[in-house]
Parts: C-alpha cells; structure tokens; sequence
C-alpha cells in the first residue's frame, strides 16, 4: 500500500490581484490558438498536435468560427477503435466546441467547464469568430497566483 508523504510548505505571496469573478476571458486567455478546418486528415492534425504544446486543436468554418474540437483523447479512441488516419478530421472531433464572448468572466468560462466537463473554452467576438482559448489550467493558475502561491504576469 502508497504512504502518504508529507509536502513541504508552498511560500504565499500576499499581494492583490484582481479576483477571478472580477477578470474577464479577455484578462487570461491565449490570442495564439492552434486551429484548423475539416479540409485535414487525422494523421495531419496528429503531427499538429505532437508539434504544438496544445492538448486540444479548434476546428473552425470558413468564417473562423469554431464548429468543434479534437484532442489528444480523440484521436487516442480513434486510434484504439482502429479508425482510418487518412480520413478527414471531422471523423474524429468533438462536433461541438463550447464558446463564450470576450467579456464573460472568468468565473463563467469555470462554470462551463465544470458543468460540461471540457477542459478548453473557446473566446469569440461578437461575429463569432475566434479570438482566443481559456484551459482549465490557465484558470488553476489564476487561482493559484490569488492564493499568492504564483506570480502574476503582471509581476512579471
């Protein structure tokens, strides 16, 4: 049986940062979004991910709106399913991508995650197109530099 073993004690920054129901998507998200159309096969969205630092990869319209989402796990389903790597991408995503506008805080963007169990939201304009991503772990961030346990990028 694992034993527990003690964690040494996290120094706390006290400062203050505006709290997460205060900040909008606009205040965390990631501008450079890895994204494509369903014009690509799996094998090439694949290579683009073990390319990238990205978990997940938006699928989006001729109009830049997100219509869905493949992620590591897809493709690892797919690929245990002994789905075909030449077929087009849209065999293999999430037909769904979950959206929120670039004002909605950040307490919204949680919320939906937790409810929908997903762990990207992707940031629209008011046309629908795609202007950002918030991960579960940018929000795990902010929480943790509330806490003063990281510095924010304002320190920076």
């Amino acid at each position: 049986m694992p034993r527990a073993t003690q964690m040494g004690t996290l120094p706390v920054r006290r400062r203050r940062f505006p709290t997460a129901a205060k900040r909008r998507l606009t205040d965390l998200m990631t501008r450079e979004v890895v994204c494509t159309t369903v014009a690509i096969t799996v094998r090439q969205v694949r290579a683009m991910l073990v390319d990238s630092t990205v978990g997940g990869i938006a699928v989006i319209d001729p109009l830049g709106r997100p219509i869905g989402v493949v992620s590591h796990t897809d493709l690892l389903a797919r690929a245990h399913l002994g789905g075909d790597d030449g077929a087009s991408i849209d065999a293999a995503m999430m037909p769904l991508a979950f959206t929120l506008e670039e004002s909605a805080p950040l307490g919204h963007a949680a919320a939906l995650m937790a409810i929908e169990g997903v762990h990207r939201i992707f940031v629209v304009d008011e046309t629908g197109a795609l202007v950002g991503a918030v991960t579960a772990l940018d929000l795990v961030r902010q929480l943790a530099a509330e806490a003063g346990y990281l510095a924010s990028e304002e320190d920076a």
